[in-house]
């Protein structure tokens, strides 16, 4: 009995620090900002959104996104570009911010999983 007890005490441990293998294949994209000026209220102006999806798909101010009716969906700002992908499930994993002598330009990568239900 007490051979049985201390056998399934040692073995304990192996059980409890199984790892759970993310089986989940994500696909990424990339959200760019470039430009602007911040205003005393801190808010940026005049700032040009590019979102690359990878091959070759990256739409910005001259290649615009569309909606289901072919309609150009304008992002004024950044914040309103990651909301239209949060809705879509885009998870923000990191974020740079960088300047270019005046020029501030930020990137966002994000991802998601790439076979939704």
């Amino acid at each position: 009995m007490n051979k049985s007890i201390l056998l399934f005490v040692l073995a304990l441990p192996l059980f409890s620090l199984a790892q759970v293998i993310d089986t989940v294949t994500y696909i990424n994209c990339e959200v760019v900002t470039v430009g602007g000026h911040v205003d005393i209220m801190e808010n940026v102006f005049d700032v040009d959104i590019y979102i690359d999806f990878g091959g070759g798909k990256v739409f910005g101010p001259r290649k615009p996104i569309k909606d289901a009716s072919g309609k150009a969906i304008v992002f004024p700002t950044l914040v309103d570009a990651l909301n239209y992908l949060a809705r879509d499930r885009w998870q923000i994993q990191t974020s740079t911010l960088v300047y270019y002598g005046l020029k501030l330009v930020s990137h966002h990568y994000l991802k998601r999983p790439k076979y939704q239900g």
